[in-house]
């Protein structure tokens, strides 16, 4: 059996191709891929200005690869993604055979050379020029004319946030594709836009990049319409809870219960120490939620509410402590310091 083997791997050797026959098929496929290309794009022949029918229903894909920022102050989010869009052009057509059976190609270098759809992002902070273009697109076109782009995005989008149930709220983001030099008879968005996270193709729960520190995107939906060749796709995201529990509800418990606790002390000088402490503790915290919201939120969070609230009662602790303190060395006589004493212990 051993020998066997070895006899049938060195026949395989032998019968490997040699390096002159490796680059004489390169060398074929090449003048086929040169003579396809010649033949598609014939300025004789294709006019690279106007599809080649009418209308030509173009299909949307995107997802959402890396979610960098939202910014809450701003009213934004930046997210970076794949847009991937389909349609055939029947003037890009051929027989396999004829080409050495070559029956896909890619044309990236020839997109100035073909009719792709003039798409633009609206609802954008930062205003962008045609999404397909040479740096950032690759082109995929088989036979019978059906032809994939694959383009990387970087989006900032405009955001409408809304504070009345937070931290439990679910914000919205829009972006409006639109093609501004068509109208319906030329050109239609499929029925059915698609709109992705990159996690629920892969599953890549232990690589989510879909999920920042603040915010998870948990629902993506689009649209298209039917009037006029444009689409909507719109991603709701949920404050992360982790964020939530750590820089808001923790430090809010923490500093009732410090102020609660520090109020009880039998000896007033220190305990008036340790509220001054508390009191600025819950300032800085109160600041640090402001700070977080747009400048024109319309509804106060619960969360902030309780704070101002917390906040005026160490206020008021912390001026019972004081008066406290000034009429025991104000009165000289030990019963009225006795009563004092008492109404400190209640």
């Amino acid at each position: 059996m051993a020998s066997a083997m070895a006899v049938f791997n060195i026949l395989q050797l032998l019968t490997l191709p040699s390096a002159q026959e490796v680059n004489n098929d390169f060398s074929q496929l090449n003048n086929n891929y040169n003579r396809l290309i010649s033949k598609l794009f014939d300025v004789r022949t294709y006019e690279r200005w106007k599809p080649s029918h009418t209308p030509v229903e173009v299909g949307t894909f995107i997802v959402i690869d890396h979610v960098e920022n939202m910014d809450e102050y701003a009213q934004t989010l930046t997210f970076h993604g794949t847009l991937i869009m389909t349609w055939r052009d029947k003037r890009l057509v051929w027989e396999p055979q004829d080409y050495g059976n070559l029956n896909q190609t890619y044309i990236s270098l020839n997109i100035a050379s073909i009719w792709t759809p003039p798409v633009y992002f609206r609802t954008l902070v930062r205003a962008t020029s045609k999404v397909l273009q040479y740096h950032n697109t690759e082109i995929a076109l088989d036979y019978t004319g059906f032809i994939t782009t694959i383009t990387g995005i970087s989006v900032m989008t405009e955001c409408q946030l809304d504070y009345k149930n937070y931290p439990f709220d679910n914000q919205t983001c829009s972006i409006l594709f639109v093609s501004p030099m068509m109208n319906s008879e030329r050109m239609l968005f499929t029925d059915a836009p698609v709109f992705v996270k990159r996690d629920s193709l892969y599953g890549a729960q232990e690589n989510n990049m879909t999920s920042g520190a603040n915010f998870n995107v948990v629902g993506l939906k689009s649209q298209r319409y039917y009037y006029y060749p444009k689409g909507l796709t719109q991603n709701e995201t949920i404050l992360n809870p982790n964020y939530y529990m750590a820089l808001i509800a923790l430090p809010l418990l923490a500093s009732s219960l410090s102020a609660y606790v520090v109020a009880c002390m039998s000896y007033s000088a220190v305990s008036l120490v340790w509220l001054t402490v508390c009191l600025l503790m819950q300032a800085l915290n109160i600041v640090r939620m402001v700070e977080d919201l747009p400048p024109d939120y319309k509804t106060t969070p619960f969360c902030a509410k309780m704070a101002a609230l917390i906040l005026v009662q160490t206020l008021l602790l912390l001026l019972y402590r004081f008066m406290m303190i000034f009429f025991y060395n104000y009165y000289t006589k030990e019963y009225d310091k006795r009563r004092l004493e008492r109404m400190q212990q209640i």
